[in-house]
C-alpha cells in the first residue's frame, strides 16, 4: 500500500505542466526581390505580434531586444506582406524578425540577401590633402584630434574638383606640445555611436562627404564600422590607412602619406609664442565715437599675405587684431597712431589696448575658420619709424604663457571718424520708412526712416522702435534716445560706426561723394504728427560734441 502511493506520487511530479505557454516563434519567406526594395512576408506562431529589422550584412546581428526597439512592428491581422525600400542595388542585406506573447520575446529568425543589380565600387580614396584641428582635453577626458582627409583639390578654401571629404572625430591621449600637436600614431576603432574613449573613432563627428567640381555637397556618408591606422615618424610624416563600411553595405578605403599641421584649439599652447607679423589687412580711424575724450584707432596685422593691398587674408597663419585708444588725430584724413604703450583694458581711455577687439586668431589652413586667441593681460607699444611703425607687444595666454608681437611696416588708416560740423537747420524735401518688424524679438515693431535734402547732398536716417501692430505706421509721439538699449516703442538709436559701418541715426553729409561724411546723433527728440496728405515730422538733434540739427519734413511719407 505505501508502495503504490510512493509510485503514484512519484508519476505526478514528473507530469509536464499543462497551462504552460509555448514560445513565441515567427518565420520568414522571402516573396520578391529588387534593386531597391524586398518584399517578404512572416509567419507566427504562438505569437500576437512581431518586430522586423533590415540591415546590411556587414553589421553586427542584431539580438531580439534591438529588433524590437529599432524595427517596425508587424501586425498579422492587417499585413500580409512587408516590402523594405530605399536599398542599395546589389548588396547584402539581413532581414531580421523575433515575435512575442505574453511570456515574452522568442528567439530571433534572420534571412541574408542581396539586392538585385551591380554593386557601385568600393571607393579608395588617395587622400592628397589633410588639415584638422587638435582641441585638446576642452570637450572630453580624452584629448580630441579632429581631421579631414581628401582626394579634392582646394582654392581659397573651396573644392574646385569633385571628390571625397573624410572627417574622422579621433580621440587619444593628450600632446605634450599643442602648437604642434601630432596624432598619436596607433589603431583607431570606429564606434557607431558618440564615444570619446582613447583609440576610438566617435560617430559624432565623424562623416563621409561626396562633393562636385563645384565644391556642392553631392552626398552624405555615414559608417558603420571601420578602423584607421595612423602611424608618425618624424621627417617623413603621416602613414595613415583605413577601411570603413557604410550604411549601404560599401566599404570605403582611404590612404594618405605626408605631413599637416593640426590648428591648435585647445585653449592651451604650452609653450611662448613669438608672432612676427608681416602684412597689415586694415586700419580704420574712428575718432571719438563715445565723447570718452579718447580716439579709436583699429588695426589687423599678420603672417598670411593679403589679398591686394590691405586685403583680407589669404590661406593660413596668424592674424592679430588691435584696438588702441589714445590721442585725438591732427588730419583724421591721414590719422596715425600715438607713441607710447597701451595697456590691455575693458575700459575705454587714453592709452589703452580695449580687451574686446584686441586679440589674436589662428587661420586653420584651408583659410576657411578662425580660431581665437584669447589674451588675460598685456601691453602693445608704438613708436614711428618714417611714414611706418614699429609696433611690439606682449600678451598673457588662458595658460599663463606669452605671446609677442613684432610689426614693422606702414598703416594708412581709413578715416570713419564722426564728422564735424556747426549747427544745422534742414528743410528737407522728401522721405521714405522702411517696416522691418520685430527683428529684435522685443514685442515692438523697427522701422528704418530716411529724408533727403532738396539737392540730395544731406541725407537723415533714423533708426527707431514703435508699436507693433498690423498697419505699418508710425505713432504720433514724441519719440527719445533708448539709452538704455531697452527697444522700447517710441525710442531712437543713436548713431555710431563699427568695423561693419555707420549704424542708427546720422545725418550723411555730400550724400554719394568722395567727401561723403557722417555726423553722429547722440541725444535729442524728433515728433511725429499725422497730417492730411501724410506725416509731420519736427526734429530736434544733438550729436556728442553739442552741436545742434534741427530740421522738419511735411508731405507723403510711404512705409513699405
Amino acid at each position: 500500500m505505501a508502495g503504490c502511493m510512493l509510485a503514484a506520487a512519484s508519476f505526478s511530479s514528473c507530469q509536464k505542466p499543462q497551462n504552460e505557454q509555448p514560445d513565441a516563434t515567427v518565420s520568414i519567406e522571402m516573396v520578391e526581390i529588387t534593386d531597391s526594395t524586398a518584399e517578404f512576408s512572416l509567419t507566427l506562431k504562438n505569437a500576437t505580434t512581431a518586430y522586423w529589422l533590415v540591415e546590411p550584412v556587414s553589421t553586427e546581428q542584431a539580438d531580439a531586444d534591438k529588433i524590437k526597439n529599432e524595427g517596425t512592428v508587424f501586425s498579422p491581422e492587417t499585413e500580409k506582406t512587408i516590402i523594405a525600400r530605399d536599398l542599395a542595388a546589389g548588396n547584402q542585406y539581413r532581414i531580421m524578425a523575433v515575435a512575442e506573447n505574453e511570456k515574452g520575446l522568442g528567439n530571433a529568425a534572420s534571412y541574408d540577401f542581396q539586392t538585385d543589380g551591380i554593386n557601385q565600387e568600393a571607393p579608395v580614396i588617395q587622400a592628397t590633402l589633410a588639415m584638422g584641428n587638435y582641441y585638446g582635453t576642452r570637450y572630453s577626458e580624452a584629448a580630441n584630434y579632429y581631421f579631414m582627409l581628401t582626394d579634392c583639390e582646394f582654392t581659397s578654401g573651396v573644392a574646385v574638383t569633385d571628390g571625397m571629404m573624410l572627417y574622422f572625430d579621433c580621440y587619444a591621449g593628450e600632446s605634450d606640445t599643442p602648437q604642434d600637436a601630432k596624432i598619436p600614431s596607433g589603431k583607431y576603432q570606429y564606434v557607431n555611436e558618440n564615444v570619446f574613449d582613447e583609440f576610438k573613432i566617435s560617430k559624432q563627428s565623424t562623416v563621409f562627404i561626396e562633393v562636385d567640381s563645384r565644391g556642392n555637397i553631392t552626398s552624405n556618408l555615414y559608417p558603420v564600422s571601420g578602423q584607421l591606422d595612423v602611424q608618425y615618424s618624424q621627417g617623413s610624416g603621416y602613414q595613415i590607412e583605413g577601411s570603413f563600411m557604410l550604411e549601404d553595405g560599401r566599404e570605403v578605403k582611404v590612404y594618405y602619406n605626408g605631413d599637416f599641421q593640426l590648428t591648435n584649439q585647445s585653449g592651451v599652447f604650452g609653450e611662448d609664442i613669438t608672432i612676427t607679423a608681416e602684412h597689415y589687412y586694415s586700419a580704420t580711424y574712428f575718432g571719438d565715437l563715445y565723447g570718452s575724450g579718447a580716439c579709436e584707432y583699429y588695426f589687423e596685422i599678420g603672417t598670411m599675405l593679403p589679398d591686394g593691398a590691405g586685403g583680407a587674408p589669404v590661406g593660413s597663419g596668424y592674424a592679430l587684431d588691435f584696438d588702441l585708444w589714445g590721442a585725438k588725430a591732427d588730419d583724421p584724413a591721414n590719422a596715425k597712431i600715438p607713441e607710447g604703450t597701451y595697456e590691455f583694458s575693458d575700459m575705454i581711455d587714453m592709452n589703452v589696448a580695449h580687451s574686446d577687439r584686441t586679440t589674436g586668431h589662428c587661420v586653420i589652413p584651408d583659410g576657411t575658420s578662425r580660431y581665437r586667441i584669447p589674451y588675460t593681460a598685456g601691453s602693445v607699444n608704438v613708436k614711428h619709424n618714417g611714414d611706418g611703425y614699429d609696433i611690439t607687444g606682449t600678451f598673457t595666454l588662458g595658460d599663463g604663457y606669452k605671446l609677442t608681437i613684432n610689426y614693422s611696416g606702414i598703416l594708412p588708416f581709413e578715416n570713419q571718424s564722426p564728422a564735424e560740423s556747426d549747427d544745422l537747420d534742414i528743410t528737407f524735401a522728401s522721405g521714405s520708412g522702411m517696416y522691418l518688424g520685430d527683428i529684435y524679438d522685443a514685442g515692438t515693431a523697427n522701422f528704418t526712416l530716411e529724408f533727403l535734402s532738396e539737392d540730395e547732398a544731406t541725407m537723415l536716417t533714423i533708426d527707431v522702435n514703435d508699436v507693433l501692430d498690423d498697419d505699418m505706421d508710425l505713432s504720433e509721439g514724441t519719440y527719445t534716445v533708448d539709452e538704455e538699449g531697452s527697444m522700447e516703442a517710441g525710442k531712437f538709436y543713436t548713431g555710431t560706426i563699427d568695423i561693419f559701418g555707420v549704424i542708427g541715426t546720422f545725418v550723411t553729409v555730400g550724400a554719394g561723394t568722395e567727401n561723403e561724411e557722417y555726423l553722429l546723433i547722440t541725444g535729442g527728440t524728433f515728433d511725429v504728427k499725422h497730417i492730411e496728405n501724410g506725416y509731420r515730422f519736427d526734429f530736434h538733434f544733438t550729436m556728442q560734441d553739442g552741436t545742434k540739427i534741427e530740421g522738419e519734413y511735411e508731405g507723403p511719407f510711404i512705409i513699405e
